[in-house]
């Protein structure tokens, strides 16, 4: 774990970097225990498929799209995200590392027509909030809907950053919980703050 833990924090060092040489400062784009569940999830859904990849699906594409590809690398990815030029921006990134740059798909409602329900193993709900977007927040919780409709049975789906704002928090697990999902949060402090959510079935 600590050497995953080290590749990390080098690759994020790299992604930093490479967003600054373009005028792009803003380290809070970046995941960090969400990135780290994200991974987590990864590899216990391709423990679970003794044979065959996990499927994963991103919505929200950036520093959690190169650490997958890279550090959990023969996964069936697919990253969806509403904005283009970012995601051009993180093929970009991608290629210069050698990673594969399949599947990098916008806009996000596109999923909804590409995968039957049932069919993700771990899902990461991240897309929207990005400097200058001020609906992001509502952006997903009007996607949670379709979005758990995706899910596997034994699959989980990753909230990200919703410890930011508690408003959201509240009515994402309210409107999970109607649809039937467990929802509980994660963290690797006592900061809520700091927590992730996690769904399943």
């Amino acid at each position: 774990m600590g050497k995953r833990l080290n590749t990390i924090r080098r690759l994020r060092s790299w992604y930093l970097k490479r967003l600054a040489e373009r005028g792009i400062l803003y380290a809070h784009a970046l995941t960090s225990l969400g990135t780290m569940r994200w991974l987590f999830q990864i590899a216990m859904a391709r423990a679970r498929r003794a044979k065959g990849a996990a499927v994963c699906l991103e919505f929200g594409c950036g520093f959690s799209t190169v650490a997958s590809r890279q550090i959990v690398p023969q996964q069936e990815f697919y990253t969806f995200d509403n904005s283009e030029q970012w995601n051009a921006l993180v093929v970009e990134l991608l290629e210069e590392r050698g990673l594969p740059t399949s599947n990098m798909l916008c806009p996000i409602t596109l999923a909804a027509d590409r995968f039957r329900s049932g069919r993700a193993d771990v899902i990461l709900v991240d897309h929207g909030t990005a400097a200058g977007i001020t609906d992001g927040w509502e952006a997903r919780l009007e996607a949670l809907p379709w979005l758990s409709k995706l899910l596997a049975p034994d699959g989980v789906m990753v909230l990200d950053d919703w410890s930011k704002r508690w408003d959201y928090s509240a009515r994402a697990t309210k409107l999970l919980l109607g649809l039937g999902m467990k929802v509980v949060p994660v963290t690797e402090t006592q900061e809520r703050r700091k927590c992730v959510f996690e769904a399943r079935w």
